[in-house]
This record gives C-alpha cells, sequence and structure tokens, in this order.
C-alpha cells in the first residue's frame, strides 16, 4: 500500500523537470523518488472530488503521517481524503458551507482547516474539519506530534469557530489558533493568538515536556503554552515578521523571519538593534534568526544583510529554521541579488537574481557556513529538517548533520541537501 504522502504526491503534476545549474553544489531530486514522508507540503492540488491544500506534515515516532491544510468541498463533491477507499459514514469525506457570490451571482464554498491521520501503511485512520458557516475561510499551517502521539495544530481563523467543546472568537479580521487533538483524533484544548490586524499562527515546535511555541502572528514573535494549554509567555518584537520557530534540546528558542528598516530583536527591557540596510527612506528587506532563552529572554539575533548601492541592495527573507542535537541552527529562504550571510566580521556572500539558501550558525551565532541554489521566479523553499541518526533508513549517510530543504518549482516538489561540510 502507498504512503499517504505518496497517495499526495499523485494528486501533483508529474515529474518535475528543473535541474540545478551545474555550479551549484545542492543536490536535488524529485520528491516521487523518496519514500519517508518526513517534510512540509506546500501547493494546492485537486482530489478527485473536492480540493485539498496541504501545508504541513508529521510524522510520529510510531510511524502515524500527520497532514494539515485547508480544504474545500461541496454535498455533491466533497473532499476525499482517501481516494483509494470507500469508508462506512463518509469517514473520509469533509464540505465546507457556501455562499452566492454578489454580482455574479454564482456558488462559492468556504474554506475550512484540516488534520488528517493515517497509519504508518499508509491506510488512512481519520480526517477533522473546523471552521464556520459565514463567507470567511480557515486554513491549517502548521503541526507537530509529541512523544506520546498528541498532535498540536496552528493556522488561522476569522469569526467565531468550534475546536471540539471550545468555540474560538477572532478579536481581528483573522486571528491565529492553536489546537492539540489526541491521537484519536479528540480535541484536547485549543486557544487563541492575535491582535486586532489580519494574523494567523505558522509554524509550531514542541519542546521534550510537550510545551508549545508557535509564531506568526503580529502581536508576538513568539508564544509559549503549557502541554495543557495554558499560556505561559509571549515576546513581542515590533516590526519583524517571524515565519518559523523551532526548540533546541535544552528548550531554547530559535525563531526566523524577515524585518525592514531598524528593528530592536530584545523583548526584554535591553535594546539589540539590527537594521536590513538599504537607503534610509527606502530600505530593504533581511532575514533574521532570533534565539531567546527559555524564559523567552534574549541571547542573540543575526541578520542577513544585501550588499550593493544603497538605492537597490541585495535582499533576504527566512522561511524556515531547524535545529540540530548540539544546537546548530539552520535557515532557509529566498534571496535576491548579493547578501552577506556571515552575520559576524568576516564576509560570505551569495548572489543570484532570484534564489534559495541555505544556512548554518552555530549554537552561539557564529556563521558556518551559506549555500544557494539559483532558479527563477517558480522556485521557494517549503520547509527544513535536519537528520541526526546515523542509524535511521533512508539516505542516512548523505544527511547525517546536514540541512534539508523541501523546494517548489512551478507547484512541483523537490528535496534539497547541502553538501558535506565539517
Amino acid at each position: 500500500m502507498s504512503s499517504p504522502v505518496s497517495r499526495l504526491r499523485s494528486w501533483l503534476s508529474p515529474r518535475p523537470r528543473f535541474r540545478p545549474a551545474a555550479k551549484t553544489r545542492l543536490g536535488v531530486e524529485a520528491m516521487e523518488a523518496r519514500d519517508k514522508p518526513s517534510i512540509s507540503l506546500g501547493s494546492a492540488f485537486v482530489t478527485p472530488t473536492g480540493s485539498i491544500d496541504a501545508r504541513g506534515v508529521a510524522v510520529s515516532s510510531l510511524g502515524d503521517t500527520y497532514v494539515v491544510g485547508s480544504y474545500a468541498g461541496s454535498p455533491e463533491s466533497p473532499a476525499d481524503f482517501d481516494s483509494a477507499a470507500v469508508h462506512a459514514n463518509g469517514a473520509d469525506l469533509l464540505t465546507t458551507s457556501s455562499y452566492v457570490e454578489p454580482g455574479s451571482g454564482n456558488t462559492v464554498y468556504t474554506t475550512n482547516a484540516f488534520v488528517a491521520k493515517y497509519n504508518p501503511d499508509g491506510s488512512f485512520a481519520w480526517v477533522r474539519g473546523f471552521g464556520n458557516t459565514d463567507t470567511r475561510s480557515e486554513d491549517g499551517a502548521g503541526v507537530a506530534v509529541d512523544a506520546t502521539g498528541n498532535v498540536v495544530v496552528v493556522g488561522n481563523f476569522s469569526g467565531v469557530v468550534p475546536f471540539g467543546s471550545t468555540a474560538l472568537t477572532a478579536q481581528g479580521p483573522t486571528d491565529g489558533f492553536v489546537m492539540k487533538l489526541d491521537s484519536a483524533g479528540s480535541v484536547l484544548w485549543a486557544n487563541r493568538a492575535g491582535g486586532l490586524d489580519a494574523d494567523g499562527l505558522k509554524s509550531v515546535a514542541l519542546d521534550s515536556a510537550g510545551s508549545v511555541y508557535a509564531t506568526g502572528d503580529s502581536a508576538a514573535a513568539v508564544r509559549k503554552w503549557t502541554a495543557g494549554g495554558a499560556a505561559v509567555w509571549s515576546k513581542s518584537v515590533v516590526g519583524a515578521k517571524p515565519t518559523s520557530v523551532a526548540v533546541d534540546g535544552t528548550g531554547k528558542v530559535v525563531v526566523v523571519g524577515s524585518f525592514t528598516g531598524t528593528v530592536d530583536f530584545n523583548p526584554g527591557s535591553s535594546t539589540y538593534n539590527l537594521s536590513s540596510g538599504g537607503a534610509k527612506k527606502t530600505p530593504a528587506t533581511a532575514a533574521f534568526v532570533l534565539k531567546l532563552g527559555t524564559a523567552g529572554d534574549f541571547a542573540w539575533a543575526r541578520s542577513f544583510v544585501g550588499t550593493g548601492p544603497a538605492s537597490s541592495p541585495g535582499r533576504s527573507e527566512a522561511s524556515n529554521v531547524a535545529v540540530d542535537a548540539v544546537g546548530n541552527v539552520y535557515t532557509t529562504g529566498l534571496f535576491y541579488g548579493t547578501v552577506d550571510f556571515n552575520p559576524g566580521s568576516g564576509v560570505s556572500t551569495l548572489s543570484s537574481p532570484r534564489g534559495v539558501f541555505v544556512s548554518k550558525l552555530t549554537a552561539d551565532g557564529s556563521f558556518t557556513w551559506a549555500r544557494a541554489i539559483s532558479g527563477g521566479s517558480g522556485i521557494r523553499p517549503m520547509s527544513l529538517a535536519v537528520d541526526a541518526d546515523v542509524n535511521s533508513g533512508f539516505e542516512q549517510s548523505h544527511f547525517r548533520g546536514f540541512a534539508r530543504a523541501t523546494l517548489e518549482y512551478h507547484g512541483q516538489h523537490f528535496f534539497a541537501t547541502n553538501p558535506p561540510v565539517t
């Protein structure tokens, strides 16, 4: 039986033709050739009925696969999460509400958030949908699994949405949600996050105690909840746009994203300013890496700043972060033009009209290396992971201690690794 991720891939278009330029040192493979579902998806696709947009995937220690994203489906054409089989009571089918579009008179089906579980052999286990009946949409964006198989999902919602027995009410046009389910799909708790702006949580990570860390909303760079859902702390960095969060083995938190202008990255009473470069009136955009202690206290912050004339410097945007067993920090994202990825006293530039970068910093924020994949307007990084288990199955010898990233190129998905670096 095919794995759930292989099944999801089968709904995408055929094997891509894109290959990196010969000068790049990154290796790229089509994801269709891989057997282990260990990375995120990020492209909308149409099922035999309805539509599903898969945004994140996580695998438990038992081999169960959890996928999150959004879906839309009518009673006549529901979103089908297991088109290979027919299930009693339509357990694999979800529908959403509809409304008549003003002006055109067309019937439009809204999108709702979902989390689906597949067993280790790839068979369908369950799916849960979350949304309301108005004209607005809900989306699942990130997922993580704890050591006992509980699942934590983050995303965005609008209006009033029931998450199990808990109804959350958005304070702005959209808010973020964080929700925990048990392995059977029952909601254990749910909380909202965000301010009065359009918000949404984009990324989630768990520590060894099951505490939950999420990022992505405008009101806080990162938030922490206990395993039971009680709020612990939230840390704000005004002007930063966080996109991804990771937690190392000691409970320290790393957040990445982008910023423009001068931003104070110390969420405490002291100040630690970083500048994104560019002209005073037209500052550039730069990627940042922020590390916090276990209590949310400031540890360090780094930026990847473009070089060149102030009127048209290079720029960078970080999208994903991962940490390895000794706390090294890996970041991926996009860059344009020439960017210096060494935040210290040295210089290490990468250049491309538009490319993907993978960077490694040590646990204390010192530069180790940066690599690039150059591409056209259709290439972007989708996720990042680090494989530190030398005895764990597929291509173990290639990836021990190395970063690996998923790329999307015109709707296709690739798997990229950095070369051996000591």
